[in-house]
């Protein structure tokens, strides 16, 4: 098998799925909590119940990572947790069942 070297942007299966192991890490948004909103998820930020959330998680990282952060990192890490929390909701919004699962072909000899 070629080691190959890959760029850093692009998207391998094994990035696909550690992306979705932390993605299962954050928090899922109670329904009620969701339907309490009654303003449209168009907006730039995210949801007043969804705030609530990503300051825990950014009081989290501040306290487990706070002494290797500069002052102006802070909002950047904010911003990737704002999309990650993004990115799960829209994530959970696909309905699948016991029988999806992703293209994973093993080939024993390497080829």
């Amino acid at each position: 098998m070629k080691n190959e070297e890959l760029p850093v942007d692009s998207a391998t299966r094994r990035s696909f799925l550690l992306g979705l192991a932390a993605a299962a890490a954050l928090p899922a948004v109670p329904a009620a909590a969701a339907a309490q909103t009654s303003a449209p998820a168009a907006s730039a930020g995210p949801a007043a119940a969804d705030s609530h959330e990503i300051d825990s998680l950014m009081t989290i990282v501040t306290l487990r990572y706070g002494s290797y952060l500069k002052s102006e990192e802070i909002p950047m890490v904010r911003h990737a947790l704002e999309r990650q929390y993004t990115s799960v909701a829209t994530l959970k919004k696909v309905p699948i069942s016991n029988s999806d699962a992703p293209d994973c072909l093993f080939i024993p000899d390497g080829r």
